[in-house]
């Protein structure tokens, strides 16, 4: 190279097609919600609701699905850089969640309708 502003680096070959197999991807990595956690203030996330409410029964319904494809799709993987994003449990939970209430309220307001949900 004639630029003197660039290092004089040595030409490099273009690495071949390797042959040997590929060693398995890492595990996702992601972060997981800590229901023991103490807060601040001396409260964890399982007294926050009472035994019965209808997040629980989210939470558990959003445990019994296979999210494979969403922990597939997690770029952060253990051992590398990068953000370890949000449990997708935690968002599914929270959108379904989000649409029982929103459900709930709409069928209130309309005197039971459920055409209101959709």
């Amino acid at each position: 190279m004639s630029d003197p502003l660039l290092l004089n680096l040595p030409d490099v070959a273009p690495p071949s097609e390797s042959t040997e197999t590929e060693l398995p991807q890492p595990e996702p990595r992601y972060e997981v919600p800590n229901r023991t956690q103490t807060e601040l203030y001396p409260c964890d996330l399982e007294t926050l609701l009472p035994p019965g409410h209808a997040a629980r029964l989210v939470w558990r319904f959003v445990e019994g699905l296979d999210l494979k494809a969403f922990y597939d799709a997690i770029r952060a993987r253990e051992g590398h850089p990068g953000r370890t994003p949000i449990d997708p449990r935690i968002l599914i939970a929270s959108g379904v969640r989000a649409k029982s209430t929103a459900c709930a309220s709409s069928m209130m307001r309309t005197g039971g309708s459920a055409a209101a949900c959709r």
